[in-house]
């Protein structure tokens, strides 16, 4: 069964997706020897990549739920959902799991990410891009007729699910 996605809740969590982004593209455009030397520069980027990443997450989730697709039992593998589904290509469903497992370690092993890794991280904010452009047309009112003809739809995935056993 497929159910209405609300809107203003994809539209919420974009709409701060993009405000973590401008964060990160600020801290991206400074010299990297400014941004190490600096703790509270660090931690800005952490928090927000987390956010990113974190929006990301909870807008694919909401979007999995709405259409009755197989719910991840782990946040990476919301992305391949959403491939197989046809919502996300398989690139960027790639990139951006490449970006949770860069999430886990901030919360789970922060000890072993260094700045570098962070500055490098938000100079490469395209995914977070290609996933709102994605998703934004979704997000459009019920019954809105831009929300089917806006809404992309990539070739399935000829990679098996993690969860149909395909």
């Amino acid at each position: 069964m497929v159910r209405s996605v609300d809107s203003g809740v994809v539209l919420a969590k974009v709409a701060r997706l993009g405000e973590a982004l401008a964060q990160l593209a600020e801290l991206a455009a400074m010299p990297f020897d400014r941004f190490a030397a600096s703790w509270a520069l660090v931690a800005a980027a952490e928090r927000n990549l987390e956010v990113a990443v974190q929006a990301c997450v909870d807008v694919g989730n909401h979007l999995i739920a709405r259409r009755g697709l197989v719910a991840p039992s782990a946040a990476v593998e919301v992305f391949r959902v959403l491939a197989d589904d046809g919502l996300l290509s398989e690139d960027l469903a790639d990139e951006l799991v490449a970006l949770v497992r860069l999430r886990n370690r901030l919360a789970h092993e922060y000890e072993r990410v260094v700045p570098r890794e962070l500055w490098t991280a938000a100079r490469q904010l395209d995914p977070f891009r290609r996933f709102a452009q994605a998703v934004g047309p979704l997000a459009s009112p019920p019954g809105s007729s831009h929300a089917r003809e806006r809404a992309p739809k990539y070739r399935k995935s000829r990679r098996p699910s993690p969860r149909s056993g395909k």
